[in-house]
């Protein structure tokens, strides 16, 4: 039984290290999402070694300028494609690596069967996660924009339009900005200013065609509107600290095992 037990263990081991070890060489990101894809707002999607670059850049200079922050929003709204949901229709969330592969986190992996409403359809809570990917839509996008800033040391907010979501940043003045890295446009004022008029949102979009024929300036209508003011792990604490945990875990489950398997195989040699 303890024999049988060891090597049990032993294999599992082996099999969740070797999934670990696949997923240092299979990319995260999807084989479509390169210079080929373009979605609904813009055009091609570079690299995730480009983007990064780009903030590294960036962060050399992380001033809470409106300047910054528009380059910033370019950075993720380039670096992360919107997959609209007719193409998860065809294709299916594994394709686009938006349900997270098995071989980059088997933890993330079996919580999309578990609890498949958060973990199914994820989104990253760290920005290096979701550059690498390079798919998802508003709230992946907004999130991951206020990782980054965050993590600048700046003061950052989410705007939830009511099916639309927005990051929000404070300035060196104290104002808030809105910065909608999905559609492309960063709002050089808070959101009870554009409550009050939401058409006035428009000129401020690279490019205001889409926002004009989906109607997106409508939502910023005071009925749909929600501002929190607060780091971006607190949009969902519990999936950004299991992502934290499933990060750290999924190396020490193995070795765990195979922990346990020695032990197990030195315990059945002394027994009688």
């Amino acid at each position: 039984m303890m024999k049988s037990l060891s090597l049990l263990s032993l294999l599992v081991a082996l099999f969740l290290l070797v999934l670990n070890i696949t997923g240092l060489i299979v990319p995260l990101r999807s084989p479509e999402i390169g210079s080929d894809y373009a979605d609904f707002a813009r055009g091609n999607t570079p690299t995730y070694k480009e983007s990064i670059a780009q903030l590294q850049q960036l962060s050399n200079r992380a001033e809470p300028t409106l300047a910054f922050f528009t380059e910033a929003t370019r950075v993720f709204h380039y670096g992360i494609a919107h997959i609209p949901p007719g193409d998860i229709d065809v294709k299916g969330l594994a394709h686009y690596r938006m349900q997270v592969p098995p071989w980059e986190n088997y933890i993330l992996y079996a919580l999309s069967y578990i609890d498949p409403k958060t973990f199914m359809d994820y989104e990253f809570c760290s920005y290096f996660k979701a550059l690498k990917r390079a798919t998802g839509r508003c709230g992946q996008q907004s999130m991951a924009l206020a990782d980054y800033l965050d993590e600048q040391g700046i003061t950052t907010g989410y705007v939830s339009l009511g099916g639309h979501a927005l990051a929000a940043a404070q300035t060196s003045d104290g104002d808030w900005v809105i910065l909608d890295p999905d559609y492309g446009g960063v709002i050089p004022f808070d959101l009870k200013t554009a409550e009050a008029n939401p058409e006035s949102v428009i000129p401020y979009y690279w490019n205001p065609t889409p926002v004009v024929n989906n109607g997106l300036y409508k939502l910023f209508a005071p009925e749909h509107n929600e501002f929190r003011q607060a780091p971006p792990e607190s949009r969902q604490p519990t999936t950004c600290l299991m992502e934290k945990f499933a990060y750290i875990a999924k190396w020490l489950i193995p070795l765990a095992l195979l922990a346990f398997a020695g032990l197990l195989a030195i315990l059945a040699r002394r027994k009688p």
